[in-house]
């Protein structure tokens, strides 16, 4: 290799990591970018939700715009919370808190949720029940996984039903999503769960944001979990979620303990709402500081 060869060589090399380091800056730029607008739009709307839920307390002639208010501002303040998982996932950041629950309540009450949207377009929403299998695992993430499926199943749904169902099988629990909506074409359906895609039906106009399935995948590998999906073009889908199921130990707890809560909150906003929740709890006590240096008094 002559030298003049060598020395162009370097000069490349010098001027890829230079380009390689400015996308990565622009990576980079981009996460906090979106990671702020996420936590920007989540405040106000934590804010619009909470004061609503106050005042239709005591406006009840108010209900009806009230209640169109409040569901508009929770499919934001949902959009905004899995696009600030998202961002959590790609850094690295997200953390799961797991606990003890019953996959039966939860399931249930997803079926008080939804069981209402499904009617309003005319589908049947079906809870398959089973005998209560408790599972250790992230209550709110398990939520948020079986929330986005079923919002996708009735989305693409137009005639027919949408069925939940659990089982045990060994040791895992297996959650079911099954619709009969306008399905997935075959072609498509190596893609469904990446990072952004969206997906059209004949029928809809509407794929979503794309964030949905690609964060449902990305926080059941979180909880160690696996997803299966099978579909038929203008047939249906049929997702299955399955969690390892982890034996229970019992704790007594002495639930007449006064619980301490030390609320840190810069938004003076959202600081009012929280105290305005928990001063209907019991044996809650709350402190509050503005910042790290004002909690350490408490401590």
């Amino acid at each position: 290799m002559s030298e003049e060869y060598q020395k162009q060589l370097e000069e490349r090399i010098v001027k890829l990591e230079e380009e390689l380091a400015k996308v990565n800056e622009i990576n980079n730029n981009r996460s906090k970018f979106l990671g702020n607008i996420s936590h920007e739009t989540i405040n106000p709307l934590n804010s619009i939700v909470g004061f609503i839920n106050i005042l239709k307390k005591q406006e009840k002639h108010h209900n009806k715009y009230m209640n169109i208010i409040e569901e508009s501002s929770k499919e934001l303040l949902v959009l905004m919370k899995d696009l600030g998982d998202i961002i959590k996932i790609e850094s690295g950041e997200l953390r799961v808190q797991e606990e003890y629950f019953s996959i039966k309540d939860l399931l249930s009450t997803k079926k008080t949720i939804f069981e209402i949207r499904a009617k309003n377009k005319g589908l049947d929403f079906i809870l398959k029940e089973n005998e209560d299998i408790r599972i250790y695992s992230d209550p709110n993430r398990v939520s948020q996984i079986t929330s986005n499926l079923i919002k996708n199943a009735i989305k693409f749904t137009d005639e027919g039903k949408i069925e939940l169902s659990y089982e045990q099988k060994e040791d895992y629990l297996n959650i079911t999503i099954k619709d009969t909506g306008s399905g997935i074409p075959k072609k498509e359906q190596s893609k469904l769960f990446g990072r952004y895609k969206q997906f059209t039906s004949n029928k809809k106009g509407d794929g979503g944001s794309g964030i949905g399935l690609h964060l449902v995948k990305e926080l059941t590998e979180k909880l160690k979990g696996k997803i299966n999906f099978e579909s038929e073009y203008n047939q249906g889908t049929t997702v299955t979620i399955s969690l390892p199921i982890e034996e229970e130990k019992h704790i007594e707890k002495n639930t007449n303990r006064i619980k301490k809560i030390l609320l840190v909150e810069p938004n003076d906003i959202n600081a009012i709402l929280v105290d305005a929740y928990l001063k209907e709890k019991d044996n809650i006590k709350t402190n509050y500081a503005a910042n790290s240096k004002e909690a350490k008094k408490y401590i």
